[in-house]
């Protein structure tokens, strides 16, 4: 890609924004962009490239998404939960959703359930993920922090009228665990 700082001034826009050559990388067409779509393809090759798998809009397709993007996206919220720790996406699902969609669908995916990873410390993969409800999700975190004896000693804290932040500090735990136990979300079962 040809650097804007080494390039010359084509024209500008209506605006005065610097306008440069470009050559589509894809179907060779030269047109005036500003800086930052130096290298990327011109608008109807880009539309071309968007609407190849034609997956957009299903909803497993943002599942396989939002996965990748922990995994590879070091701007992502959670990539340093995910990517930054290690965790990666399969090299079968990496760049190819319509493999990661049948996959989900043949394996139980259904609106309502989350993506999970079995070992939380291991990759996205077809071996390690499953789909379950959000509240046995939310168990299986690296940083639960809390067991079931814990939690019965919050709900009884919590129904004797204590502060979600105070039974927090007195069991050691995180307030927001407590806030989920109190409102429901969570731990329904104990």
């Amino acid at each position: 890609m040809a650097d804007a700082n080494s390039m010359l001034i084509a024209g500008r826009s209506g605006n005065g924004t610097p306008l440069y050559e470009c050559v589509c990388p894809d179907c060779g067409a030269v047109r005036l962009q500003d800086k930052r779509k130096l290298g990327k393809p011109c608008h109807p090759c880009a539309m071309k490239r968007r609407a190849t798998h034609g997956l957009s809009n299903h909803w497993l397709y943002r599942v396989w998404a939002g996965a990748k993007a922990r995994c590879t996206i070091p701007s992502a919220s959670n990539f340093a939960y995910y990517g930054g720790r290690g965790i990666r996406m399969c090299a079968e699902w990496l760049d190819n959703p319509q493999s990661f969609i049948e996959w989900a669908e043949s394996h139980g995916a259904k609106r309502g359930l989350e993506i999970d990873r079995i070992d939380s410390d291991g990759d996205y993969s077809p071996d390690n993920c499953r789909f379950i409800s959000h509240e046995k999700n939310s168990r299986n975190r690296r940083n639960r922090g809390v067991t079931d004896q814990e939690v019965k000693a919050i709900k009884a804290a919590l129904s004797a009228g204590v502060s979600c932040r105070k039974v927090a500090r007195d069991v050691g735990v995180h307030h927001m665990i407590v806030w989920h136990i109190a409102h429901g979300n969570t731990w329904k079962d104990c």
